[in-house]
């Protein structure tokens, strides 16, 4: 249902910044509709052709009313699947991705020390782990070529024509 459905999606509010609602349910999206005051959107939770469409121009309207914070503060007694979007800054200092320790600072030889998102599946005996720094620009694309079948003259063509 990923975006198809105006149920299970993500939403721009009004400062262009984004929620998501992941309510499948049908007691979920009745929750959410009565939260709204609109109980006449509970049956057109799974419309199709022309009335999704028309459903989903109520539901982007009625989420672009208020800012992403004041959503995160109506949803916060609502039972029904709301999260904000959040943006990467915001990512980096949530409190769930600190317990999780979802980020290490590594060493990268041309950028300093930079942050790294780790390997987010918890392994207890083989814990994921960063082995190098991300590459630059560039630094693995004669390897990936080769690993395509291009053969070192092809590949000194493409460069002489500036693709690579």
């Amino acid at each position: 249902m990923g975006g198809a459905s105006p149920c299970y999606n993500v939403y721009e509010t009004l400062d262009s910044k984004y929620i998501s609602i992941g309510i499948l349910e049908p007691k979920f999206w009745a929750n959410f509709c009565e939260a709204l005051g609109r109980e006449d959107l509970i049956p057109k939770q799974f419309s199709e052709g022309d009335k999704r469409s028309l459903l989903f121009d109520e539901i982007r309207k009625i989420i672009r009313s208020k800012t992403r914070q004041e959503w995160e503060v109506f949803f916060n007694d609502i039972d029904a699947c709301f999260e904000p979007v959040l943006e990467f800054d915001e990512v980096i200092s949530h409190p769930q991705f600190l317990h999780r320790g979802m980020f290490k600072e590594i060493d990268h030889p041309v950028e300093g020390k930079i942050k790294q998102i780790v390997f987010p599946i918890k392994f207890s005996e083989t814990p994921g782990e960063i082995r190098t720094p991300p590459p630059l620009p560039g630094e693995h694309t004669e390897l990936v070529l080769r690993s395509l079948g291009y053969s070192q003259s092809e590949i000194e063509h493409l460069r002489k024509q500036k693709v690579i």
